[in-house]
């Protein structure tokens, strides 16, 4: 089995970087150590791909870790999400209202040019009042709830602070 040189190098600077990192060294020393011997594999690892002639390989800037994690606002997404949502809801009842060819008044009907002979009212038994109760309070409980929720939310996205 062919392994590269290059590959036997890094397992050898790795395994060197592990006896370095496993001595007894504390604090930001052993920081430093880390990222000096890291420098150096990355360095070697790299001369060593320069010379060879079939890799194209070059290091020019080690990766590091942010000092501060990239995140969305979560805040301004949370609020965007919820006028998205009420915009739809009220462009689908605008659009179900434009769809809908029904009339809802003799009146109406007399604009369309054909002859009324009669209307019917609309007869609200006592069990159908208490059914209009009953969706009022549903609808107000609900958006209640909605801006609960949204309130929630944004103490949440306000209180969470992410931290390396």
């Amino acid at each position: 089995m062919y392994v590269p040189r290059v590959a036997l190098r890094a397992r050898q600077l790795s395994d060197g970087a592990n006896r370095y990192m496993q001595a007894d060294v504390e604090g930001p020393f052993r920081v430093y150590l880390y990222e000096l011997v890291t420098r150096l594999e990355s360095a070697k690892i790299a001369s060593a791909a320069d010379s060879s002639a079939d890799s194209k390989v070059r290091i020019i800037d080690p990766p590091r870790v942010a000092q501060v994690p990239v995140a969305p606002k979560r805040q301004l997404l949370i609020s965007a999400i919820l006028l998205a949502a009420i915009a739809a809801s009220g462009g689908i009842v605008f659009v179900l209202q434009q769809m809908d060819q029904s009339f809802s008044s003799v009146h109406a009907l007399r604009q369309f040019g054909l002859p009324v002979l009669g209307g019917i009212s609309l007869v609200v038994a006592s069990a159908g009042g208490w059914r209009s109760r009953t969706n009022t309070i549903g609808f107000i409980a609900i958006t209640v709830l909605l801006f609960v929720v949204y309130g929630g939310l944004m103490v949440a996205a306000s209180s969470v602070r992410l931290t390396i």
